[in-house]
């Protein structure tokens, strides 16, 4: 009584028990009071027992554990009105609990409150660990106050302006969306490394701040809008997907991505002529300028002089990739998103071991004609379909109209088990009755006895049988080949006038998995083909469009191998990672290559032009993926499963992407040079 809304609670205290009596059946409550000896605890044991409809939810095989189910008359996805449900049963629990006995709460209202408590948690405490290691990279790699100060100030207000827009258009924080102020500082950081680099570099050639601050802008205007505009176009690319919290993310990290790009252009030249500057202190190199491009130095003399052995390696490991991605696997289980030891998942494997589960899937077989389900054959279809399922190491229990009907012929035949089945079998042993009539007359004996679970298993025109699965598992790829297995059982020996649909929260779990797929493979196409176009017309040729986008290719399939090679599964999480990659991945491609294409312009040749490349692009392209890595790393401490492993693979990816940067295409355009493809400018080679 003091949850809402529910539709019915069932266990021991509230459910009726089937049992045979001269002349009909009894079906009247398990016990109408408490039990005051052993003898009447007894007698109420043997009763429920006999009861094959019990088994598994009210008391367990060691017949130390009963259950309460709780059916609830809201949507899968109302997600406040089961945290609500969820919390008045904790209340309940905390006030009433008896004694020592042990107790479980688990189902989907329990993962998605625990969920949504995680998810606060996380945000709030994520938000200032990034600030200050973002903030600590930026001091290390620039040794100035201004190069922390104006970066952070331009990304404070990203994120401020882009979270505002959110709360203003009504959208909440989510289990993926929770990441978004550690994604927008992370990315967002990006320009104002990019121009405080260049700001920086012109200062220490001697140059006056205004100078140093035109310069600057008109060397990265147009790099930062494309860097950030193809970023957004790989963000963006997320929300051609089904799952809300993934097409979400999508839309307004690509949002705070061109605001954080519009406050850079803007903001960052404006606060470099306000903010006063100490020229000595500017001048004045550090030593991870000098180490940073004395190892640069020596990359560029290495791939010069082993162009071939890249390329192969580079073959070896992306065909590697390849296999690796053959080998992962897509589950969606919202259990597993939690450390081991908490209770929510405590409590689901204790339903698991000792009940029949905590998730539901509903196989609905629908009957072309009304009263289909009083047909003999079709009733026997249905049990053996039961049959069926109920054999699968995955399935915990079954109910059904069949499983009913056999309960009440076991109970008129006194308990005698050889009757477990359907009535129509009957005349198998003598009895005369033909499978219609005895059919029709249990059912009549079940309702005018006061039975009334009738309308959970079948419709009042009897053409619709819900077959109710409860699953020992909340992997949605453990659903999936459930679920193809009843296809093809169902195609293979069901009547042609059934037909089966599935639904309930195992569905919703199956639906998940299979968008998650879905959704990578649309939003991955997309953002690689996007990104192409876009390398092809910034560049002017597709030559160019193919340097950009291969080290992005090489790092995809990277991470695909590790995910395969690891056991690391494809879900919510690890889904957009890819995206994310294409998204950040392409800018590097982008400043290496525009400044190496300035550099030709001065009239360098192609060793001269990339050690200037090295120097300039090489040293931002570092610094930046590893401010943006660390920035990622910091998921790791987050609660929420998805979120850590999500970090430290961006983290690991982006670092793979920025060397793949500069080795993959100064060695593609080595080779393509000694092909003749490209001249030693990078022009592409024409004949007339």
């Amino acid at each position: 009584r003091r949850i809402s809304p529910i539709i019915e609670v069932n266990s021991l205290s509230t459910l009726d028990n089937i049992l045979g009596v001269e002349g009909g059946l009894d079906i009247n409550p398990i016990y109408e009071e408490i039990p005051e000896n052993p003898e009447e605890m007894q007698e109420i044991a043997e009763n429920v027992k006999k009861n094959s409809l019990f088994k598994n939810a009210l008391f367990s095989e060691d017949d130390k554990s009963t259950g309460i189910v709780v059916e609830l008359a809201i949507r899968e996805t109302d997600t406040d009105s089961m945290e609500s449900i969820y919390a008045k049963v904790d209340q309940i629990l905390s006030e009433i609990h008896p004694g020592d006995e042990k107790y479980y709460v688990g189902g989907l209202p329990v993962s998605t409150s625990v969920l949504r408590k995680t998810i606060d948690k996380d945000t709030s405490s994520l938000f200032p660990i990034v600030m200050i290691i973002v903030s600590i990279c930026l001091w290390l790699t620039f040794h100035m106050w201004q190069g922390v100060m104006v970066p952070m100030t331009v990304v404070g207000l990203a994120v401020l302006a882009t979270l505002s827009l959110m709360a203003i258009l009504g959208f909440r924080i989510g289990s993926v969306t929770s990441t978004l102020p550690v994604f927008l500082i992370s990315v967002g950081v990006a320009d104002g490394i990019h121009i405080f680099s260049e700001y920086r570099n012109a200062l220490l050639a001697g140059k006056s701040k205004e100078k140093a601050v035109r310069e600057t802008i008109t060397h990265l205007t147009l790099p930062v809008f494309l860097t950030s505009i193809t970023t957004g176009v790989g963000f963006w690319a997320l929300s051609f997907t089904e799952i809300t919290q993934i097409k979400q993310f999508g839309w307004f990290v690509a949002l705070g991505t061109i605001l954080a790009m519009i406050y850079s252009l803007v903001f960052i030249p404006a606060l470099l002529m306000l903010l006063p500057e100490n020229k000595k202190k500017v001048a004045k190199r550090s030593r991870i300028d000098d180490g940073l491009e004395l190892v640069l130095r020596k990359m560029m003399n290495w791939t010069i002089q082993h162009t071939k052995t890249i390329a192969l390696v580079s073959a070896g490991i992306m065909g590697l990739g390849v296999y690796g991605l053959s080998q992962v696997k897509v589950d969606s289980n919202i259990v597993k998103y939690f450390p081991a030891n908490t209770p929510v998942v405590i409590s689901s494997d204790a339903l698991d071991q000792r009940f029949s589960g905590s998730l539901n899937l509903n196989v609905l077989v629908q009957g072309e004609e009304r009263d289909a389900f009083k047909q003999p054959e079709n009733l026997l279809a249905l049990d053996q379909l039961e049959q069926f399922i109920y054999d699968q190491e995955v399935a915990g229990r079954t109910v059904s109209l069949a499983s009913l009907l056999r309960r009440i012929n076991v109970a008129l035949h006194e308990e005698d088990q050889t009757y477990n089945q359907i009535p129509s079998l009957n005349k198998d042993k003598g009895e005369g009755v033909s499978g219609n009539e005895a059919i029709a007359q249990y059912l009549l004996l079940y309702e005018n006895g006061g039975g009334d679970v009738l309308s959970d298993v079948i419709n009042s025109e009897y053409n619709r049988a819900n077959l109710s699965i409860t699953l020992k598992t909340n992997s949605s790829h453990d659903i999936q080949q459930l679920v193809a297995k009843i296809e093809s059982y169902a195609e293979q020996n069901l009547p042609t006038n059934l037909k089966i649909e599935f639904g309930g929260s195992g569905a919703i779990s199956l639906a998940t998995g299979t968008e998650v797929v879905d959704g990578q493979i649309s939003s991955f196409s997309l953002s690689i083909g996007l990104v192409f176009l876009m390398l092809c017309f910034i560049f002017r040729s597709m030559i160019f469009g193919l340097l950009g986008i291969i080290p992005m290719l090489f790092t995809i399939s990277v991470n695909f191998g590790i995910m395969g090679f690891a056991g690391i599964r494809l879900d919510i999480g690890t889904a957009i990672v890819s995206s994310i990659v294409i998204g950040i991945g392409v800018d590097f491609s982008i400043h290496f290559l525009s400044r190496f294409r300035e550099a030709k312009r001065q009239g360098k040749d192609f060793e001269g032009a990339l050690d200037y490349t090295m120097n300039n692009s090489g040293k931002a392209i570092i610094s930046n993926a590893l401010t943006v890595s660390l920035g990622f790393l910091t998921l790791l401490a987050a609660e929420f499963v998805p979120v850590t492993q999500m970090g430290w693979m961006i983290s690991l990816t982006l670092m793979i992407s920025a060397i793949s940067t500069l080795l993959l295409i100064p060695t593609l355009q080595l080779m393509l040079m000694r092909m003749k493809v490209i001249t030693s400018g990078g022009n592409v080679v024409t004949s007339s």
